[in-house]
């Protein structure tokens, strides 16, 4: 995927080289702030130990979170459960050991090459791809519209949500309530999309699996 660097990002990278503690104790802290929705009797049941934070300057460290941690894992069972759920087998050939493992010896600046992306996986294609295809540079991931669903859906959100006594206990009040609200008034946000997704889909789980709450 093409991928212009922001300021932000920069300047993230520039911290990681310079003062590399600081900038992973402000990740740490936009972490933990991504999951202020959460009430404090949730959060603590989470062990911040689990989550490692690789050095922004380190690329092999980087590419270990990502790999192991983060990007993959979650792909992998996106993949999986959608896959399974419409009767289908899902594959992933980049995925073979044998590529992971050649893949991992490679120079990381043989990847990015004069500000072209995926340099060695064009040139291996060249002779099997157009030239549009080829050198395209606007190519993003595939689009989820969660934002029209949940403003299409959003009477019927505030209604499953409003529904579970215990809500309140693990989601704070005001920010379900406003995200909602948010929606019903037509906006748009990717922040609150994510987090109202995040929210319904944990409900919805607790109702199905009618999890046992008195532990909190």
């Amino acid at each position: 995927q093409q991928k212009e660097f922001s300021v932000a990002a920069l300047m993230r990278i520039l911290a990681g080289a310079v003062m590399p503690m600081v900038e992973r104790l402000a990740r740490k802290k936009s972490r933990r702030k991504k999951r202020s929705f959460i009430s404090k009797a949730l959060q603590n049941k989470a062990d911040d130990h689990l989550v490692k934070l690789a050095r922004a300057s380190h690329f092999y460290e980087v590419w270990e979170e990502s790999v192991y941690g983060v990007h993959l894992p979650h792909l992998l069972h996106y993949d999986d459960r959608n896959s399974m759920s419409n009767s289908m087998e899902g594959r992933m050939p980049f995925l073979d050991h044998r590529i992971a493992e050649h893949v991992a010896k490679i120079n990381p600046n043989d990847f990015f090459v004069k500000g072209e992306s995926k340099n060695l996986l064009r040139r291996a294609c060249a002779d099997l791809l157009p030239d549009k295809v080829l050198k395209r540079k606007d190519k993003i991931g595939f689009y989820t519209p969660l934002q029209d669903m949940l403003k299409r859906d959003v009477l019927w959100i505030e209604k499953v949500l409003t529904s579970y006594k215990d809500i309140d206990k693990f989601i704070v009040p005001d920010v379900w309530k406003s995200d909602v609200a948010f929606f019903k008034s037509n906006e748009h946000s990717v922040e609150r999309s994510l987090r109202l997704w995040r929210v319904l889909s944990f409900v919805v789980w607790m109702q199905t699996f009618q999890i046992d709450t008195n532990e909190f």
